[in-house]
């Protein structure tokens, strides 16, 4: 990894191994989450409250989007595939999209 990229990969590293705890403290059910998580870490009531507002509104937001533009939705939902990518595997799985292509 080159230097100048590793304080992203740290960043997203803390970032969804605070989504895992949310996750495991029962804020929300993400069956995908662990598999992007390389360690595990519990996190503060306060930061897994934080998570949880955060994910709910996203979740909403998202879900708005692909009852009104479902087609359309699976090519925008690429856009957000390196933010949220575990949330792609959860629509999928709800049958929300049909095929998914993953580039």
């Amino acid at each position: 990894m080159e230097k100048s990229t590793k304080p992203v990969q740290g960043t997203n590293d803390s970032s969804i191994a605070s989504k895992l705890s949310m996750v495991k403290a029962g804020y929300f059910v993400d069956n995908y989450i662990q598999h992007f998580v390389s360690k595990p870490a519990r996190r503060a009531p306060l930061i897994n409250r934080g998570y949880y507002i955060r994910m709910k509104a996203i979740d909403s937001i998202l879900q708005s989007f692909l009852s009104c533009y479902h087609r359309e939705a699976v090519q925008a939902y690429r856009i957000f595939w390196c933010w949220i990518r575990h949330k792609l595997f959860q629509i999928k799985s709800a049958g929300k999209v049909g095929v998914m292509q993953v580039f």
